[in-house]
């Protein structure tokens, strides 16, 4: 679980598609990946509450970079 975690903060923090909008505006992007997210979480995940607990840690720590919990890099994530 630990590398899953730290891979998909890794690639979702560095997607151009992704990224920009987030730091540019954020506005247009955050209602899809909250409250708009719903569908999307429905239809990937296999054991629904584990992974629907992982993903939306992972989007915590994706929206909310700072923190008391340092994720600058994979070796933080795997920490």
């Amino acid at each position: 679980m630990p590398e899953g975690f730290a891979i998909t903060l890794r690639l979702v923090r560095g997607h151009p598609l992704l990224g920009r909008p987030l730091a540019t505006e954020p506005e247009t992007i955050l209602p899809l990946l909250t409250v708009g997210a719903e569908p999307c979480l429905a239809a990937h995940v296999g054991d629904a509450e584990v992974a629907e607990t992982f993903v939306r840690v992972v989007l915590s720590f994706v929206l909310v970079p700072g923190g008391a919990i340092p994720l600058l890099n994979d070796d933080d994530a795997h920490a």
